[in-house]
């Protein structure tokens, strides 16, 4: 009986997950703007992200000298950057090793932050997908986290893209005009 309850608890929590990200996806994004460094944001969330990592899974940084400011709403943006790292730690988990870099760099009139792994990389037909709301390769995703992160950076007037080089790694960039 109580193998029965953890499970449907379980699933309520997975049903209750799921309409979260629909609700978020469905609803305009209103955004609170500050005057950020860039570099402070990364360096204050790097942290926290690497509670309960996997042994043999590292994220680092590679921060711009330079300072970087940026336009952004605290709260959302580590919304996006989380869940880059998240996604690029699940992709090592089966690999028990590998790092993931969260990098800076000014790109003329705009700042740009890389999360980048060094795991197995993402097919090209998976590639042409990433940002297709509820699109997924995972046993229990919603296939929102992309697409809702994708709003979140347009909605900052910038842009998330994807490289990925099987075997090799892959680099999600966001960019956001410089303030």
């Amino acid at each position: 009986m109580r193998e029965k309850a953890r499970i449907i608890s379980q699933e309520v929590n997975k049903l209750e997950r799921l309409l979260r990200h629909i609700t978020d996806f469905s609803k305009p994004i209103k955004l609170r703007y500050e005057v950020c460094s860039i570099n402070d944001f990364l360096t204050e969330l790097i942290p926290r992200t690497q509670v309960g990592l996997a042994k043999g899974i590292h994220i680092k940084t590679a921060l711009h000298p330079t300072p970087l400011q940026v336009r952004m709403d605290v709260e959302r943006l580590e919304q996006v950057v989380v869940n880059l790292i998240r996604n690029a730690v699940e992709a090592l988990e089966p690999l028990s090793s590998g790092t993931v870099t969260v990098s800076t760099r000014p790109r003329g009139e705009q700042v740009e932050i890389l999360v980048t792994d060094d795991g197995p990389g993402i097919p090209a037909v998976v590639l042409d997908n990433i940002f297709t709301p509820f699109f997924t390769t995972k046993k229990h995703g919603t296939g929102l986290g992309l697409a809702i992160s994708r709003n979140i950076v347009i909605e900052h007037h910038g842009d998330l893209s994807c490289a990925s080089t099987p075997e090799h790694g892959t680099t999600f960039t966001i960019t956001f005009p410089a303030h």
